[in-house]
């Protein structure tokens, strides 16, 4: 990378132009970028190397870019905690979240997505039919 800092990236989002600007940069680094400047996406070269935690923080932040999470398989990583924070935050994953995951939630957590959304009401009936 050029002596252009990741603050600066994101701050002014034209420097990402300059030659060598992204050479060199983490998918820690992209993370940081795409989370204050979603626009730069189209430059990103790490999608295929984040880390459960960056794509939580990414998506949490900017849920945009949710169908880059599935075709790198992003919402696979998940655990219980980590789809209950997200879907809290972003109902509209219901959909994305499995059968698996929402069979381990528990009371506490059902309480937590049935008050963010009425969405999921249905799916905790439908997790516990498939208890019985």
């Amino acid at each position: 990378m050029s002596n252009i800092t990741i603050g600066d990236i994101i701050k002014n989002p034209a420097l990402a132009q300059k030659r060598g600007a992204l050479d060199g940069l983490s998918p820690y680094d992209w993370c940081l970028i795409l989370k204050h400047q979603p626009r730069l996406a189209g430059m990103c070269r790490a999608w295929g190397s984040f880390l459960k935690w960056q794509w939580f923080e990414l998506l949490y932040a900017q849920p945009q870019f949710a169908d880059r999470c599935g075709n790198y398989g992003g919402w696979l990583e998940f655990d219980p905690c980590d789809w209950r924070d997200l879907l809290a935050k972003h109902p509209q994953f219901a959909d994305n979240c499995p059968d698996r995951i929402y069979d381990q939630l528990s009371h506490a957590d059902w309480e937590i997505l049935e008050a963010a959304d009425p969405v999921f009401t249905d799916k905790h009936i439908l997790s516990s039919l498939r208890k019985i």
